[in-house]
């Protein structure tokens, strides 16, 4: 298998990871009682991802909202992506939101300015989804 998702239910996301074309999608909402526990397994597979990847990693967020610990996660992830770039591999940041969603679109401004990677800034209709990727139906554990 080349790719891994986890699909979302209720308040948490959904993750999908293409192992061969580097290719990492957050999407939905991130607003769970339990953060930690829930981002946990995907933390540990983007770690061993990311020790195996020598070309380039493109995250991309599709987030409806989140709170304030999913930040933290948020952040998580793209240090750790950062910090494992021992290879200069080509690292890509997406950030979509709705086009009038200032809230989204600042915290993803803040988190950039944070982790210290370019993002790209992608603004979505928000009665479409024209820009959303159609994540695979499967699990990884």
């Amino acid at each position: 298998m080349t790719y891994s998702t986890l699909n979302n239910r209720n308040n948490t996301p959904s993750f999908y990871l293409d192992k061969e074309n580097g290719q990492f999608i957050i999407s939905g909402r991130s607003v769970q009682l339990n953060t930690f526990e829930y981002w946990k397994p995907i933390k540990a597979m983007l770690t061993v991802y990311l020790e195996n990847q020598i070309n380039k990693i493109s995250i991309r967020f599709e987030l409806e909202y989140i709170n304030s610990s999913s930040v933290e996660e948020i952040l998580y992830v793209l240090h750790l992506t950062k910090e494992s770039n021992k290879n200069r591999r080509k690292i890509e940041i997406e950030w979509c939101s709705e086009q009038d969603d200032s809230d989204m679109i600042d915290i993803g401004k803040c988190i950039q300015e944070i982790v210290q990677i370019p993002f790209k800034f992608t603004e979505v209709s928000s009665n479409s989804n024209s820009k959303k990727t159609k994540l695979p139906n499967l699990y990884f554990h």
